[in-house]
C-alpha cells in the first residue's frame, strides 16, 4: 500500500480548522461581554427617645449620592460598590449625633453605627445688658413684645433676660425715669436658639423746664386806660410793673402757685383794692382794677 499524500494533506487542514474555529470561540465568549460592578449594603439606624425614629433624610455624598429615608423602625439601606461615603440625617425640629459619618464600602457590606437624635427646644431666651458711662445700670424696666412678651428689670450687673421666646423677631424697649436711651428699642431676630441683645446705653434726661404763664389786667380811671399806675405781684413770685397808656398791665413767666395783686397810686384807693388767684396750668386775664379819686382837694397826676 502506497503513500496517500492527498488523504494526509485533508487531514491535517481538517485539524487545523478545528483548532483555529476551537480557540477563536472561547476567546469570544470570555472577552465580549462585560461583568457588573459588585455592590454591597450599607445600613444603619436612627434612633429618638430610644426608639426607631422614622421619615428621616438621610443624605449621602461620596463615591456616588443619593437621599435615603428612614422607614418604619428608623432604618435604612442602600446597595452600593466599594468606596468611601459620608452619611448626613436631618429632620425639621431634630439635632443629630454625631451630624455625620463617614463610611468606607471596602469588598462586603457593611453598618453604620446609630444616629441618635434630640428634640430641638421650641422656646428660647434673650438676654442683654443696660449701660451707665460704661457702667452697669440696674433697676432699668424692659419689655419684650412680638416672638415673646414680657416685662423684667435689669439687675445690679445691668443685665436681663427673658426667657419662652419662640422663633421669630421680637422688640425689647427699657425704661427708668430720668433717663433716655440709645437705643430707644432693638429688634432681635431668634433662629432656634438663644439670642443676645446689644447694650442699651443710658443718658441722665435734662431737667425739664417748668411751664409759665401770663396774668394780665388793666387799670382804669371813669371808665379810661389809666397809664403809670404801679401793679405789684406777691406770693409765688413776686415783681412790680407800670400800666401802659391804654391802662394795661401784664406779668409774663408766671409759674403755678398762689399770688396777690395789687395797683397804686398815691392818693388813690382802688376797686378791688387787690387780687388774689392761683395758677395752675395756664394764664389769667381779666384781672381789671378801677381807680377812685381821693374825696375832696385835689391831686396833680403827671402822665
Amino acid at each position: 500500500m502506497g503513500f496517500n499524500w492527498k488523504r494526509c494533506a485533508w487531514l491535517a487542514l481538517t485539524g487545523v480548522s478545528l483548532l483555529v474555529f476551537g480557540c477563536g470561540g472561547g476567546a469570544g465568549g470570555a472577552g465580549g461581554v462585560s461583568q457588573p460592578a459588585a455592590t454591597f449594603t450599607l445600613s444603619g439606624q436612627l434612633n429618638g427617645n430610644g426608639a426607631g425614629l422614622a421619615g428621616v433624610t438621610v443624605n449621602l455624598s461620596g463615591a456616588s449620592s443619593s437621599t435615603l429615608t428612614s422607614g418604619a423602625g428608623g432604618g435604612y439601606s442602600v446597595n452600593l460598590p466599594s468606596g468611601q461615603y459620608t452619611l448626613t440625617p436631618s429632620l425639621a425640629g431634630y439635632s443629630f449625633f454625631p451630624a455625620s459619618q463617614t463610611m468606607t464600602v471596602a469588598n462586603g457590606n457593611i453598618t453604620v453605627p446609630d444616629f441618635t437624635a434630640s428634640v430641638l427646644s421650641s422656646s428660647f431666651t434673650v438676654s442683654g445688658r443696660v449701660t451707665l458711662n460704661g457702667t452697669p445700670l440696674p433697676g432699668a424696666a424692659l419689655t419684650l413684645t412680638g416672638a415673646g412678651s414680657g416685662s423684667v428689670s435689669s439687675d445690679a450687673s445691668g443685665t436681663y433676660s427673658f426667657s419662652g421666646v419662640q422663633s421669630g423677631n421680637c422688640t425689647i424697649t427699657p425704661v427708668l425715669p430720668g433717663f433716655t436711651f440709645t437705643p430707644l428699642s432693638q429688634v432681635v431676630t431668634v433662629v432656634n436658639g438663644n439670642a443676645s441683645a446689644p447694650d442699651f446705653t443710658a443718658s441722665p434726661t435734662p431737667p425739664a423746664t417748668p411751664a409759665t404763664f401770663t396774668l394780665s389786667g388793666t387799670v382804669s380811671l371813669n371808665g379810661s386806660g389809666l397809664s403809670g399806675a404801679t401793679v405789684s405781684i406777691s406770693g409765688a413770685g413776686s415783681g412790680s410793673i407800670t400800666t401802659l397808656a391804654n391802662g394795661a398791665y401784664s406779668f409774663v413767666g408766671v409759674r403755678n402757685g398762689t399770688y396777690t395783686i395789687t395797683p397804686s397810686i398815691p392818693g388813690y384807693s382802688f376797686t378791688p383794692s387787690s387780687a388774689s388767684l392761683s395758677v395752675q396750668g395756664a394764664g389769667v386775664s381779666g384781672l381789671n382794677f378801677s381807680a377812685v379819686p381821693p374825696v375832696g382837694g385835689s391831686i396833680t397826676i403827671t402822665f
